[in-house]
């Protein structure tokens, strides 16, 4: 389940601990604000898996 800022309840959220690694993609658009027929066409920007950097887009 996607939850929007509306929905966010912190108080729901697992707080990620100091030093804990996270794994993060980062899109060029907002898949939240983009038209639902461009989602599709969204590019990453660049990926994270366990604090590591395992891809970034090249220019």
């Amino acid at each position: 389940m996607i939850r929007t800022a509306p929905e966010f309840d912190l108080k729901s959220c697992r707080v990620n601990k100091i030093r804990n690694r996270a794994d993060l993609v980062v899109l060029d658009g907002n898949p939240l604000t983009v038209p639902e027929d461009q989602l599709a066409n969204l590019q990453v920007e660049m990926t994270w898996v366990d604090g590591e950097l395992r891809y970034q887009r090249e220019d």
